[in-house]
């Protein structure tokens, strides 16, 4: 505990937890506290005190102010990122992306050799410092996606009836007919970004490619969803269009 000596007024008044204490001279102040003080001029009648300088402190305690710092690195020949009022733009080979982070308390910035992003919290509770890491995981998706392109694989699965997909409209729209022997055809909109296209090597099965994740994944659940069984035992009928895999264009080693 460190003590700060007050002098120069008869009375003083401290705040700590919604609690008054009074002193004449000194008060002490936790360490790593904050105070803050104003002297102003107070009345007392009750106590036959009707003009006193009375110095009003209030104090903070900052047990649970820290400051949390997470930092990635961004270096890249043909990327660049670039941040304002927390909206991150990052650019790359395959695109261009763009996300916010307004509704977080957090703080984003680059470095002054534009080589890593700093992404940091003051006064964060247990909630905003776990938010820490799934900016960071966001932003290290978007490096990857205009860099190497995500791609998720999904592969037609039926035993008697066979599943027919056409793709139209350049991959952004799907058709999938003869689901479970039945004459409608379904219909799926890809969201913005995302690009369909047949596989040549293996058969019965298409890819998705796109720059990001969210949007990619997505496009994938609802060609699942369409393909779902419905009034029959799913134990028994596995019929449908399922996710097989997951990754990248560009494999890393």
């Amino acid at each position: 505990m460190s003590q700060t000596v007050l002098q120069g007024v008869s009375s003083l008044t401290l705040l700590v937890k919604m609690k008054t204490v009074y002193s004449e001279q000194s008060v002490r102040v936790p360490d790593g506290a904050l105070a803050y003080g104003a002297a102003v001029s107070r009345r007392y009648p009750w106590l036959g005190v009707f003009s006193v300088e009375v110095l009003e402190v209030f104090i903070f305690p900052m047990d649970g102010v820290r400051e949390c710092v997470w930092d990635i690195e961004c270096s890249g020949a043909s990327l660049t990122v670039s941040v304002r009022s927390r909206e991150v733009t990052v650019k790359g080979p395959r695109g261009e992306l763009k996300r916010t982070f307004r509704h977080l308390p957090l703080v984003l910035h680059t470095t002054k050799d534009a080589k890593h992003v700093k992404v940091a919290t003051w006064q964060g509770k247990k909630s905003d410092i776990a938010c820490l890491r799934t900016v960071c995981t966001h932003l290290n998706n978007m490096f990857t996606g205009v860099t190497k392109q995500f791609e998720y694989k999904m592969r037609f699965v039926y035993s008697h009836f066979p599943i027919n997909l056409n793709i139209i409209e350049g991959g952004k729209i799907v058709e999938i007919r003869n689901f479970l022997g039945e004459k409608r055809v379904r219909i799926v909109k890809l969201l913005p970004g995302v690009v369909c296209e047949k596989s040549t090597n293996v058969k019965d099965e298409i890819a998705l490619k796109g720059t990001d994740l969210e949007l990619v994944s997505r496009s994938a659940a609802l060609i699942h969803q369409a393909t779902l069984v419905r009034r029959k035992d799913i134990r028994k009928f596995l019929d449908g269009i399922y996710v097989s895999e997951k990754g990248t264009l560009e494999k890393t080693d």
